[in-house]
């Protein structure tokens, strides 16, 4: 059976609570009622407390979804809410799972249709404007990852490396393709997200494998074990899993290897056109086309140059890990888990604004259209502005 070990490098202080307070200088609001400025990447809107308060923090994982073209953003919550709020931040709707929503959103804004997943396995079709319920189905493993949508097809990974397409008209499988029981040894917590290029499903597994599944029928276009270029240490230090949700660009999947580097893989083949064996313990990786950014617990913030992957920059992380980044408008939206957001210019690194909070953030930001939304481990949700280039 696979043990589960979670990194104090990489999720300290989330259940503890973290110690970063707020001061009187971390905001600028719109209202001009308080002179807070937190650098020219945010202007604050509004925050919105979506757990009571109480003599413990939860750590909350659902990363929130905005929908500017609908007025909405929804966020679940481990107390199985899922909140549907305006532009203002008051409710617009909620549904209630029976079991913690980790998993953020899969929205359609067009169809105006939402699905919620849950860790019981249960997937829930809404209607994204009223929350009105479509179908609910279970597939009974947790899931806490965002889904894939094709005008059909719901695709979703499991946490135990399960990826499943379901019907979007009524939820019934249309096909599962399933891996092989992992094996013994450590993990990392997470899961990567499944991701779409040249017409195939990249999804990464804990067990180190990588592979390019056929979204019409799911069966295996090529497959690489990127666990055969893991050292043979201690099992207590081998970890092989990839938890990176895959950049693609140029028809090349980026992915990384907790343990076994940053990769890059032809999409259409599976060969390996780049493998960066010195860049471990990656969290999270992101790109706008011509850089990729990866979070990493050993080498904090990298700026890297595509194709090539040569370094362009590097930022250091002041408090905890580097979470999951997200491009926007030229800044890199990064996660601090003992802290809170800071914006950093794409092309020189250089830090250009920052949200603190009292108890860190794990969840990486929404961000579209201008508007930007990020939960705190606290449940605290954040709803700012940034500038648009």
């Amino acid at each position: 059976m696979k043990r589960t070990f979670k990194l104090g490098t990489l999720l300290c202080a989330l259940a503890l609570g973290a110690c970063a307070s707020a001061s009187t200088a971390d905001f600028h609001w719109f209202d001009g009622t308080r002179n807070r400025e937190a650098g020219r990447a945010f202007s604050m809107r509004w925050i919105k407390d979506l757990q009571p308060s109480g003599p413990y923090v939860p750590v909350e994982l659902a990363a929130p979804i905005g929908a500017p073209e609908l007025g909405r953003v929804y966020i679940g919550s481990t107390s199985g809410e899922l909140f549907a709020l305006d532009q203002f931040g008051k409710p617009a709707f909620k549904h209630v799972a029976k079991a913690a929503i980790e998993a953020p959103v899969t929205l359609d804004t067009a169809r105006g249709e939402l699905y919620a997943a849950s860790v019981d396995g249960t997937v829930t079709a809404l209607d994204a404007s009223s929350g009105a319920q479509r179908w609910q189905v279970s597939i009974e493993e947790a899931i806490s990852q965002r889904g894939l949508l094709s005008p059909d097809a719901l695709y979703l990974v499991s946490d135990l490396d399960t990826v499943v397409a379901l019907s979007r008209k009524d939820g019934s499988v249309l096909w599962r393709y399933r891996r092989a029981e992992r094996p013994e040894g450590f993990a990392i917590v997470g899961h990567a997200a499944l991701a779409l290029g040249d017409q195939r499903i990249v999804a990464a597994f804990g067990d180190g494998v990588v592979a390019a599944l056929d979204p019409g029928d799911g069966r295996v276009i090529w497959e690489l074990d990127t666990s055969l270029d893991v050292p043979e240490l201690d099992e207590t230090q081998r970890y092989l899993d990839v938890d990176t949700t895959p950049a693609i660009v140029d028809g090349v999947a980026y992915v990384a290897s907790f343990s076994g580097g940053l990769y890059g893989l032809d999409v259409h083949t599976g060969t390996v056109r780049n493998h960066e064996s010195h860049l471990k313990s990656i969290a999270g990786l992101t790109t706008d086309g011509h850089v990729l950014i990866v979070a990493s617990a050993e080498q904090d913030v990298l700026c890297l140059e595509l194709p090539s992957l040569a370094p362009l920059w590097r930022w250091d992380v002041r408090k905890g890990a580097p979470g999951v980044p997200v491009i926007a408008a030229g800044h890199v939206y990064v996660p601090e888990s003992q802290d809170g957001l800071v914006a950093l210019d794409v092309q020189s690194g250089r830090e250009r604004g920052r949200l603190h909070t009292a108890h860190g953030i794990t969840t990486p930001a929404s961000l579209a259209h201008g508007q930007g939304f990020v939960l705190s481990n606290a449940g605290r949700l954040y709803a700012f502005s940034y500038a648009r280039r």
